[in-house]
């Protein structure tokens, strides 16, 4: 009886979906109503952001003022590691922007990231029903909440927002300009071209050929640009605090959350490639993702770190719906969008940190009780 009437509720909630996409404006409706979602699951405390405690925002409108000075931080701290990570301070420094205003804007990056999956996600699914069930396990996921919840100055949220790009649109230039920004953001975002090399070069149909080279062309600009700046400025950025022992003990909940849900589809996409006897993308693919792991589990913000594999969604869906029916695409979905909704929005580092962003009505209840 309890079978047949979740049964029931589950075909209701999937013909309610696609009464829902033959709207006319739906993909912008369902975009709008992503930061809500979000945020009631994962409200932050914003008061914090102006906290004498919080050096980062400190240190980026130092960094605003005087982009190209060396920092005199401690080898292993965040701030010294922000030498060539310009894209925040230099748009802080020619715009006059505030942490409020970089703030703002974020959510703006947030927001169209959400637009951009949505679209990526459609292009490649071709199924309606589906690209709503993951825009909603998206929502779930740090990656998602990342730009709207960010009170502590990393703006990772704009480095996601240069990596969906390549995946939304065929356009070399915006290629170029995806790849090539989300180095300036943080070195996590550069490492992560690599999976989008991997997409122009063996996944993409269209403009494969010149694709490829705006990636390829995108990483050698960032490398003589940086090694210019680092030569002219002499600047150096510090690798302090880089240990893959320490933080083992929290290795499998950093890896968890990184992605959640969506390590479904990874590791289906993984075994299709190797079931496939397509051992050249299904080599190049598992090794990006390892080196994104490596990386991620070497330094103390793990979850952080991981939410940088993302792109390896848009290679997963196309290696499974080129295998798998419609039906069952919406049931992967399903089941991606369940474990993301039931996992708390939790974040691991270093050897055993672990932090819950409390949903809206938590923190609601935090503030009346203080």
């Amino acid at each position: 009886m309890i079978l047949e009437y979740l049964l029931k509720t589950y075909n209701s909630s999937l013909l309610k979906i696609d009464q829902f996409t033959n709207r006319k404006n739906w993909k912008v409706e369902l975009t709008l109503i992503i930061p809500f979602i979000v945020l009631f699951f994962s409200f932050p405390s914003y008061e914090y952001m102006f906290d004498e405690s919080m050096t980062n925002w400190k240190h980026l409108l130092e960094q605003a003022a005087h982009p190209f000075s060396q920092s005199n931080y401690a080898p292993d701290t965040h701030q010294s590691k922000m030498t060539f990570r310009l894209f925040g301070p230099v748009l802080m420094r020619v715009f006059h922007l505030n942490i409020i205003s970089i703030t703002i804007l974020q959510m703006l990056a947030g927001t169209l990231m959400v637009y951009f999956f949505i679209k990526a996600t459609l292009s490649i699914t071709n199924n309606k029903v589906a690209t709503v069930l993951l825009t909603f396990a998206f929502a779930c996921t740090s990656i998602c909440t990342s730009p709207f919840t960010d009170i502590l100055g990393y703006l990772d949220g704009f480095a996601l927002f240069f990596l969906i790009i390549p995946f939304a649109f065929t356009n070399p230039i915006f290629i170029f300009l995806g790849v090539f920004l989300a180095g300036w953001v943080d070195e996590r975002g550069l490492i992560a071209t690599s999976l989008i090399f991997i997409w122009t070069a063996f996944i993409q149909k269209d403009k494969k050929i010149i694709n490829t080279i705006a990636v390829v062309l995108a990483w050698i600009s960032y490398f003589f640009i940086r090694i210019m700046i680092a030569w002219k400025y002499n600047l150096t950025t510090h690798t302090g605090g880089i240990n893959f022992s320490n933080q083992l003990n929290n290795a499998p909940l950093g890896i968890w959350t990184g992605l959640e849900g969506f390590w479904v589809i990874i590791l289906l996409s993984v075994l299709i490639l190797c079931k496939t006897r397509k051992k050249i993308i299904a080599t190049f693919f598992a090794s990006s993702i390892g080196i994104i792991m490596l990386v991620a589990l070497s330094v103390v913000d793990i979850t952080r770190s991981m939410i940088y594999l993302f792109p390896a969604i848009f290679i997963s869906l196309i290696v499974i719906k080129n295998v798998e029916t419609e039906k069952n695409l919406i049931h992967i979905a399903t089941v991606v969008l369940l474990l993301c909704v039931l996992f708390p929005q939790l974040s691991a580092g270093g050897y055993n940190f672990v932090n819950w962003q409390y949903p809206f009505p938590i923190q609601m209840l935090r503030y009346l009780t203080q």
